[in-house]
């Protein structure tokens, strides 16, 4: 598409490094953070590793808002907290 920024090769290891960093900074673990944004568990691991492949935009956004954090703040090089 013209005009649209390329994907960042690492935006699925940046989004694992920062959800880990904000769930830990709110000492949640993965059960908590599960259950907060209604997502599975195994879908959080995936995500923490780098693997964000199965989480969709809504999922994105609801794992912002049980971690309080905008989405900008998952995805982008800064720290969410």
């Amino acid at each position: 598409m013209p005009g649209s920024a390329p994907v960042p090769t690492d935006l699925p290891r940046r989004l694992g490094r920062n959800v880990r960093r904000a769930r830990l900074g709110l000492g949640l673990t993965l059960e908590d953070l599960a259950f907060l944004a209604d997502l599975d568990v195994a879908l959080l691991l995936a995500v923490e590793g780098g693997d964000g492949a199965g989480l969709d935009l809504a999922g994105l956004c609801r794992l912002a808002r049980a971690l309080d954090v905008p989405v900008e703040g998952l995805i982008g090089r800064a720290d969410p907290r």
